[in-house]
């Protein structure tokens, strides 16, 4: 009977501490506001932006921010500008460690492929390049560490991508570069996360 009475008092004692955990971990409050974007490579329509549930991350999945071309030699640009709020609860204050990102480039021989990204989290600022050269397919999967400061308490906090793909080419063989999205390549049949993804942390305060 001790032994039993022992062990409710535990799980009774468990229970009180991971219940807190649970609530910090799920983040009811936290929402996003104000979501915008812009040009050639995000068209109207053509990215859907969405929190996890426990919203301690961002999906935003493209679906026309890709350029290809065959046939002659050629040179592609397409730019997309993304802006978003994340609303933070008064007691609260947030940061962003880590931003995940997924494309595909398929290079033929004499050809050459450009992603920039430059991202603005609050008054954080942060640029990234990535080049890919010579005859190739690759999937461009990258994990990219950004770790900026907290927040202030109960601000929110605007996040902010202004991003541009380049393709170009002296070959008369296909070339293709996009930020990955659920309708292209669907045939090569490869899993895992898709277009861009934003990792948040917060903090009581």
């Amino acid at each position: 009977m001790v032994r039993n009475l022992n062990l409710r008092y535990i799980q009774m004692f468990l229970c009180c501490l991971l219940a807190p955990v649970g609530a910090e971990a799920m983040q009811p409050h936290v929402k996003l506001s104000n979501i915008k974007y812009s040009g050639n490579g995000c068209p109207r329509g053509s990215v859907s932006i969405t929190m996890t549930p426990n919203k301690r991350a961002i999906n935003s999945v493209f679906d026309d921010f890709f350029t290809s071309f065959s046939g002659k030699p050629n040179q592609q640009v397409r730019r997309c500008k993304l802006t978003m709020r994340i609303q933070i609860p008064k007691n609260k204050r947030v940061r962003l460690r880590q931003v995940r990102i997924r494309g595909f480039v398929e290079l033929p021989k004499n050809a050459h492929a450009r992603i920039v990204r430059n991202y603005r989290f609050d008054n954080r600022t942060k640029q990234l390049k990535t080049s890919v050269r010579g005859k190739t397919f690759k999937i461009l999967n990258s994990r990219e560490a950004f770790n900026t400061p907290w927040s202030k308490c109960g601000k929110d906090v605007v996040l902010e991508v202004d991003s541009m793909i380049e393709l170009k080419s002296r070959s008369v063989k296909s070339a293709q570069l996009g930020i990955d999205s659920f309708n292209h390549l669907a045939s090569r049949n490869y899993r895992g996360e898709r277009g861009w993804k934003f990792m948040l942390h917060y903090t009581p305060c």
